[in-house]
């Protein structure tokens, strides 16, 4: 009673008695009331038992009332008493076990969410020195794209009017044969001029940005990022290019990319040879379509 802090009124004893008249019998029920809503009532059974009629009952001065006769009630209140402490006691137990397993849980997700944040900012720092990277190479490779481009202006400006460009490249062959010939001058630069040139290095930054991300049909079969290896066979194609034709041998490109630094996945060449086609041949289409140039393209097996 001091472990719960009820009072002995509280699990006070009722009792119901079933009378069996023609055997002169009553089998009585001891309980403890719990709750009780209209006529039904929710109780904890304590004992029953069948005893003589005459012994079960007495008849009080008033006539009124029954009273039972009083078998080992103390015993089974103290049954009652210890087996509600004994639940009282597993409950509580259960209920601190699911509290440390809930704040178990809450750290764990804690735990995670910190470690998938970090991670998050570990690839968005990744990502963000990839994009600075990337810029980087750009501009280093538009540089040298500006300088090759400017060297072939100058080469261009010193060849005399009366010598073919195809001619006038094998000049570094054959440095005098062309001595006794006059010089074109370059005329000086315009404002127009300038702009036309702006407008001519946007539409060729348009176009290496297309040719260097549009997706390509077996290229899976190249390691590396997909850039690299395109940049690597623009730059032969800058360097082989004459005039308005190109003639590729596949062979010649693949023995340069793997010179570069280029590998492949494919112990067969052959496989390597689907995707650069497919390159050379989406080359030739945007160069015609952005730049509005024709390009003869051969390529050999």
């Amino acid at each position: 009673m001091k472990d719960t802090g009820a009072t002995i009124d509280e699990f006070n004893t009722r009792n119901i008695a079933y009378v069996d008249v023609f055997n002169r019998l009553c089998t009585i029920f001891r309980f403890i009331p719990i709750s009780q809503h209209d006529r039904n009532i929710t109780f904890y059974k304590l004992s029953s038992s069948e005893v003589p009629l005459a012994r079960a009952l007495s008849v009080n001065v008033d006539q009124k009332h029954f009273a039972l006769s009083k078998e080992n009630e103390d015993e089974r209140r103290n049954g009652f008493l210890k087996e509600l402490i004994e639940r009282k006691q597993q409950f509580e137990i259960e209920q601190q076990r699911l509290r440390e397993e809930q704040e178990r849980i809450r750290a764990e997700e804690e735990r995670v969410k910190q470690e998938e944040e970090k991670q998050r900012a570990r690839l968005r720092a990744r990502e963000l020195e990839w994009q600075k990277q990337r810029q980087k190479a750009k501009e280093l490779e538009d540089e040298e794209i500006e300088r090759e481009m400017q060297e072939r202006m100058r080469r261009a400006a010193l060849r005399p009017i009366e010598i073919h460009p195809d001619g006038w490249d094998q000049r570094s062959k054959r440095p005098n044969r062309y001595g006794n010939y006059t010089y074109q001058q370059s005329p000086p630069v315009s404002s127009y001029t300038k702009t036309e040139d702006s407008v001519d290095k946007k539409k060729k930054e348009k176009v290496r940005d297309i040719l260097l991300s549009q997706p390509i049909k077996g290229e899976l079969y190249i390691d590396g990022d997909k850039r690299a290896w395109r940049i690597i066979i623009l730059k032969w194609i800058n360097e082989n290019q004459s005039s308005d034709s190109l003639v590729v041998s596949l062979d010649k490109v693949i023995g340069h990319m793997k010179s570069s630094g280029i590998s492949f996945n494919q112990k067969n060449d052959k496989l390597v040879k689907y995707p650069i086609k497919e390159f050379l041949e989406f080359y030739r289409k945007t160069i015609k379509a952005e730049l509005k140039k024709k390009i003869e393209l051969t390529i050999q097996e």
